[in-house]
């Protein structure tokens, strides 16, 4: 989730991958003196996979009303399912995440809900390189025609096949961050970092 900052080279994050994404977006990964970068709190994945999630975005919602603006919640009961290799028990753990979705924070944060690999109950794989699907919601982003959370109905939507060195840019850009991107700010006074950051062509 990426939340309101008040500056756009700021990245506080709640998460200890945070390293490594913000070392790609060219933001020092030392935590600075009175930075708010932080690790995220551990919980071990319990027989509750909806309880679980509620968990995960409290502590997110936490976080970024504590000033984060990025948080990373991650979540295995899918993918333990989807190695099952019981198409039924995956879908039903799907069903169940489902129900724990109501509380994101989309009024305040780019919330950015999709899968890190799929893991398909069929055939006999651990992991394959399938497609997995991508929704993004909150302020500002702008809704297309898709309604169901899936493979195939997600790639026709307006972000269409993501490779996934391309979720961050957009991801930053929904939240309207992107001088992470090399792009420049909006030169007018009042805009973030303007003119501070550079003089206008």
């Amino acid at each position: 989730m990426v939340g309101p900052s008040a500056r756009h080279t700021d990245v506080r994050a709640a998460t200890r991958p945070a390293r490594d994404v913000r070392r790609r977006l060219g933001v020092s990964a030392r935590a600075r003196p009175g930075s708010r970068a932080r690790t995220a709190r551990r919980a071990g994945e319990r027989d509750d996979a909806a309880g679980d999630l509620r968990g995960r975005i409290a502590i997110a919602r936490e976080r970024l009303d504590a000033g984060d603006t990025f948080v990373f919640c991650h979540v295995k009961s899918a993918d333990a399912a989807g190695h099952t290799k019981d198409p039924r028990q995956k879908r039903t753990v799907i069903e169940t995440l489902d129900s724990a979705f109501d509380d994101l924070p989309t009024h305040a944060a780019i919330v950015c809900v999709t899968g890190d690999h799929a893991t398909p109950a069929f055939p006999d794989v651990i992991h394959s390189g399938d497609p997995v699907p991508f929704v993004v919601a909150g302020p500002g982003v702008r809704a297309d025609g898709v309604e169901v959370f899936g493979e195939s109905t997600c790639a026709e939507g307006i972000f269409g096949h993501l490779r996934g060195p391309d979720m961050m840019p957009v991801l930053l850009n929904a939240a309207d961050r992107p001088l992470f991107l090399g792009s420049r700010p909006t030169p007018f006074d009042g805009a973030d970092g303007y003119p501070a950051l550079l003089d206008p062509l």
